[in-house]
């Protein structure tokens, strides 16, 4: 591991409580506990760009605060969180990166007073015509689920 992550930046061996705290954080990161008042995104794609979709919302301006990262192999996603200043600068770029590995991003948490300004869904997939007549075929009078489904679609 020393040896693959010399090039990406630095490793560190964690033992005993901060090996603990560590994945105490690592469970719970995507949740609004863990990041209170601030923004979380979501975004999956190809596991080989993920480096890229990291880098792009680590990039995002320093003005903004800290960006965290995680990225889980198993299920093919990055989470990044950041503060709620910098919630739109982090979305952009997560949604930016995500585009540009061929993947998504969406928004998990953010602050009710700042949701309204992001694009919490991200960029609306291909066949969003196709949704719109099935959820006007199968529930035409939109009580199902109301408000909840991105693009317009409730």
């Amino acid at each position: 591991m020393r040896s693959l992550t010399a090039s990406r930046g630095r490793m560190e061996v964690l033992d005993g409580a901060a090996h603990d705290a560590l994945w105490a954080a690592v469970a719970e990161f995507p949740s609004p506990e863990t990041h209170p008042g601030g923004v979380v995104c979501r975004a999956g794609g190809p596991i080989a760009r993920w480096a890229d979709v990291a880098a792009r919302a680590e990039a995002t301006p320093a003005a903004s605060g800290p960006v965290e990262i995680l990225a889980h192999a198993g299920v093919g996603l990055v989470y990044a969180a950041g503060g709620a200043a910098g919630g739109p600068a982090l979305v952009e770029a997560c949604a930016a990166g995500a585009s540009a590995a061929g993947g998504y991003a969406v928004v998990e948490v953010a602050p009710p007073a700042l949701k309204p300004t992001l694009p919490l869904w991200g960029a609306p997939p291909g066949g969003l015509d196709l949704m719109r007549r099935l959820r006007e075929q199968f529930d035409p009078r939109g009580i199902m689920v109301p408000g909840r489904l991105g693009w317009g679609l409730s």
